[in-house]
């Protein structure tokens, strides 16, 4: 299911922010959001108008302000290409979850099955 986040990268709608250490050009962190269909949604799906979002920090960088810096930077570039809202699917377990709260995403659904809370960022 995670390769759904990215396969085919490039549809309408996909958009990615990448942080890359100065020294080494490594990747060190990337947030994305996608639209996803109905009929094909991904887990953070809410309907086909709010882009899924997604983020990695590897972990010898993460508390480190990274995924902050990220976050904020893609709720702005979405708000920019004219979205309303966007959505994301955690772990109630994750502890970035805290960070999403911080950042003012709202409980929206929460699953038993999968053990996953649905986040929505207004």
């Amino acid at each position: 299911m995670v390769s759904k986040a990215y396969e085919k990268w490039g549809r309408d709608g996909d958009t990615a922010l990448v942080v890359l250490n100065n020294e080494t050009k490594e990747i060190i962190g990337v947030a994305w959001v996608r639209l996803f269909k109905k009929s094909d949604p991904s887990y953070g799906f809410i309907d086909e108008n709010t882009p899924d979002m997604a983020i990695a920090v590897k972990t010898e960088y993460r508390n480190k302000g990274i995924g902050t810096k990220l976050l904020k930077k893609l709720i702005i570039t979405v708000k920019i290409n004219g979205f309303l809202r966007m959505s994301l699917s955690v772990d109630p377990r994750n502890s970035a979850l805290h960070l999403y709260k911080r950042l003012g995403f709202k409980l929206f659904k929460a699953e038993r099955d999968d053990n996953h809370i649905y986040l929505l960022k207004f």
